[in-house]
């Protein structure tokens, strides 16, 4: 999305958090190379602090400022407004929040009060906005159905197919996802112990590799089952997708698009999922992916393609056609242009009232980087100390 906005126009990018810290970081090369990339790309990068975004919004007005996710916009929409209140404010809601835990809360994954709560905070978010980003017609459709709305313009995620080396694989399947969002987690242990042992019946030598960020001890533990290996993050999938024999997106909750699904049909790897791991794909059961929402044939649908490399073949090539129709970069492209064509709301004041609660959240979380930073000068005088994302004191590492 960075780099299709580049080409149209000056991009600036602040992210709020430094992942590089905290109990679970991620490698700091990772974010450098991703600052090269965007770099490379004509993109912008501030710093990680609040400093470099207030120095922002006291230079010159945006035209479009696009918000990822309801919740950065419910904390920073407000002072934007408040700043440059002729920019057209659009958010990305990546999935629709409220509707994963609505759908989390019917299992009983999810409280239900919190799926309350999150509906209430992210429909207010996106009626703030001149305009919002849904995944998929599903989503499209469900904020449509809670008035009033401002433009909600459907922009799949991208997805850039690529070539796969011919030939059978070993009987290994692949998952990936990052652990922090709960339907993962939750997907891949209903997988385990309910489908794996059918599967692993089936064919003894069968393996399963796990990759994604923050692996919790939950997902450690999982490694400890016959034939699972839990590597967490991995700097290049490619090999892991070239060398798999199939990915599986065993989701039980969930909206929007789901990129390990779009990822692994890009690359032409068969994917056996669920019927929520394929909304807004409109892909058809047995031609694209294989669909299953019961453990039973869950196993049933790895083993098959497990047994026959062709039929797998097959199907990966078919999902990958299928998906450059859907996702490829110039529909994802053509999508993006519409969603900034889209006017500002025609609104009496361009100050959003709730600004003086804005500047009040932010002073928040200027306080907590400023507990971060103190933290994180003393850890430097202790040899050994760790400091957390929360600017707690120095725990042994």
């Amino acid at each position: 999305m960075l780099a299709q906005l580049a080409r149209r126009t000056r991009v600036t990018l602040w992210v709020e958090h430094d992942e590089t810290t905290g109990d679970t970081p991620l490698p700091s090369s990772r974010v450098a190379d991703d600052r090269r990339r965007l770099a490379g790309l004509g993109v912008e990068v501030l710093p990680c602090s609040w400093q470099a975004l207030r120095r922002l919004l006291a230079g010159p007005s945006f035209d479009t400022v696009l918000f990822e996710f309801y919740y950065t916009a419910a904390r920073y929409l407000p002072i934007v407004r408040d700043a440059w209140p002729g920019a057209v404010a659009i958010i990305d809601t990546v999935d629709v929040h409220f509707a994963r835990l609505t759908a989390g809360a019917s299992l009983g994954a999810v409280h239900p009060a919190w799926a309350g709560d999150v509906q209430r905070a992210e429909l207010a978010a996106y009626r703030a906005a001149d305009a919002v980003i849904a995944a998929s017609i599903d989503d499209a459709a469900i904020l449509t159905g809670h008035p009033p709305m401002p433009p909600v313009v459907c922009v799949p995620m991208a997805a850039t197919p690529r070539p796969r080396r011919h030939g059978a694989r070993p009987p290994r399947a692949l998952f990936v996802g990052h652990f922090r969002h709960d339907p993962n987690l939750d997907g891949l242990s209903w997988f385990v112990r309910d489908s794996w042992p059918r599967v692993r019946a089936r064919q003894p030598d069968a393996t399963l590799q796990v990759i994604g960020s923050y692996p919790c001890r939950a997902v450690h533990a999982l490694g400890a089952h016959p034939g699972i290996e839990v590597l967490g993050y991995v700097p290049d999938l490619s090999a892991h997708v070239d060398d798999a024999a199939a990915a599986i997106a065993p989701l039980r909750y969930g909206a929007g698009m789901k990129g390990k699904v779009t990822d692994a049909m890009a690359a032409g790897l068969p994917v056996v999922t669920t019927s929520i791991g394929a909304q807004g794909l409109g892909v058809v059961d047995g031609r694209h992916v294989l669909i299953a929402d019961d453990s039973e044939r869950f196993a049933d649908a790895l083993s098959t393609l497990f047994a026959d490399p062709a039929y797998a073949a097959t199907i990966g090539l078919a999902g990958q056609a299928h998906i450059e129709t859907v996702c490829g970069p110039p529909v994802m492209a053509a999508a993006l242009r519409t969603a900034l064509e889209v006017p500002r709301r025609a609104t009496a004041d361009r100050r959003a009232p709730n600004a003086l609660v804005g500047r009040w959240r932010m002073a928040e979380r200027h306080l907590a980087y400023w507990k971060l930073s103190r933290a994180r000068r003393r850890a430097a005088s202790v040899d050994g100390a760790r400091v957390g994302l929360t600017g707690d004191e120095p725990r042994d590492a």
